[in-house]
């Protein structure tokens, strides 16, 4: 009809019936995901495969030659080798310190969990990486570990900064300088009254009132970040003094 504007409404009921049949005749369970080397094609595939196969005809100026074609596959497939592992590698490792997590890992303990992963994320890649120059599989194999590698740079700074005693060293530092001064000011007190002593003295009260003057602006001005330690030990302390769960009784 030449005034049909696209509305659903508008379409004859019978012509709705036959493309419903259409459509469950063309994808109905019977309907198989197509292989290439063993491996399904999903919808990431596709789009990586029909990349490397658009970029032989970007000249326009003869068809492929059967070598390019194949070589096109086996770059696509890397490509796909590649994803797939570190999807994998990505899926674990979020579990354990990704973006969504609360607790802070066992530094020791997130490097052996890094570790074993990635020799799951490059066995993946090597049942999958199956075809095509060898030179080639081996660079996309060193592109996974370097991405690996990168991805795990972030997971680690995720996790320290869930550590309870991350940038504590800031407070530590004057803290200590004024518990210090005090003590030998003390001490100095107590046991000499020379002259030497008495100005020692003063400079130590000097020195001590100086940090606690610094540890207070570092208060103020950190105050976010102090509390953010007080509910990482507060959480800390709450995990380690939950009692465990009671058996279910039948």
């Amino acid at each position: 009809k030449k005034k049909y504007d696209g509305a659903v409404k508008d379409i004859e009921p019978e012509f709705l019936k036959l493309l419903d049949l259409y459509c469950r005749r063309i994808f109905s369970d019977k309907l198989t995901p197509k292989i290439i080397h063993g491996q399904e094609l999903g919808p990431q595939e596709f789009f990586n495969y029909t990349k490397a196969y658009a970029a032989m005809f970007a000249d326009g100026a003869k068809f492929p030659e059967a070598g390019t074609m194949l070589d096109a596959t086996a770059s696509a497939n890397n490509t796909n080798a590649r994803d797939e592992a570190l999807k994998i590698y990505k899926e674990v490792m979020d579990r354990i310190a990704g973006p969504s997590c609360s607790s802070f890992v066992n530094v020791q303990q997130l490097e052996d969990d890094h570790k074993h992963n990635v020799t799951q994320a490059l066995e993946i890649f090597d049942a999958r990486a199956n075809f095509g120059s060898s030179k080639n599989i081996q660079k996309s194999r060193r592109d996974v570990q370097i991405a690996i590698d990168e991805q795990f740079v972030s997971y680690r700074k995720l996790n320290e900064q869930r550590n309870p005693l991350f940038g504590m060293e800031i407070y530590i530092i004057p803290l200590a300088t004024a518990g210090i001064s005090y003590l030998v000011k003390f001490f100095v007190d107590l046991t000499c009254s020379h002259n030497v002593c008495i100005s020692t003295s003063q400079l130590l009260k000097e020195f001590m009132s100086f940090a606690l003057c610094f540890l207070g602006i570092l208060v103020i001005t950190k105050f976010e970040q102090i509390r953010e330690f007080y509910d990482r030990i507060q959480g800390m302390y709450k995990a380690m003094n939950q009692p465990p769960p009671k058996p279910k009784q039948d």
